[in-house]
């Protein structure tokens, strides 16, 4: 099964840094669910395109943009093993393009295969997000891992976690989901 995949979308340097700084100075645009997901208001979405060129430019390519949000990791070690919210907006999400912003270098995404026993074994959020014990993070072994260093798709439906071994904080990424799921890019 491929997890990921590197992929070109444009000069993803720049336009993530002014996105970034849109994000700084446009609280009232985003739902901060938690510390962890900070999505743009789906009334935001044209208006934010239409603000960066280059972004839409690049993302265009992968089709009609769904969702944006900006994830922040504040430590080491809060990232717990999950899948990513299944739910409203995200039924049917189950690849994201992630687009690195701050502090992801040295840092992995890890991937993990839970037994038939294991994976029941979760809570689900109100979003639909799948929490797993931290025992499993601590006791497997990642089955394959990425550093989102540049963007690359990933695949958000099966129990992942971040692991953040540099100690700079916090790691910030853009991810962006699409009408036409990227889990296609992922065979």
């Amino acid at each position: 099964m491929m997890y990921w995949k590197k992929v070109d979308a444009g000069d993803f340097q720049k336009y993530g840094k002014e996105f970034l700084e849109y994000y700084k100075t446009n609280d009232s645009s985003f739902n901060h669910i938690n510390r962890f997901w900070n999505e743009l208001k789906d009334e935001k979405l044209k208006e934010v395109l239409e603000l960066f060129p280059e972004m839409a430019d690049a993302f265009s390519k992968f089709g009609v943009v769904k969702q944006i949000a900006m994830i922040y990791v504040w430590s080491k070690g809060e990232v717990t093993l999950h899948t990513d919210h299944t739910r409203g907006l995200n039924n049917g999400v189950h690849a994201r393009l992630q687009i690195p912003i701050l502090n992801t270098k040295g840092t992995r995404t890890a991937y993990f295969e839970l037994t038939e026993e294991q994976y029941p074994n979760y809570t689900v959020s109100d979003g639909g997000t799948k929490f797993w014990p931290d025992d499993y993070k601590r006791e497997l072994q990642p089955v394959d891992w990425v550093e989102i260093n540049e963007p690359t798709i990933i695949r958000v439906s099966k129990p992942h976690t971040v692991y953040c071994d540099t100690n700079r904080f916090p790691r910030i990424t853009m991810t962006v989901s699409f009408e036409d799921d990227l889990v296609k890019y992922l065979g």
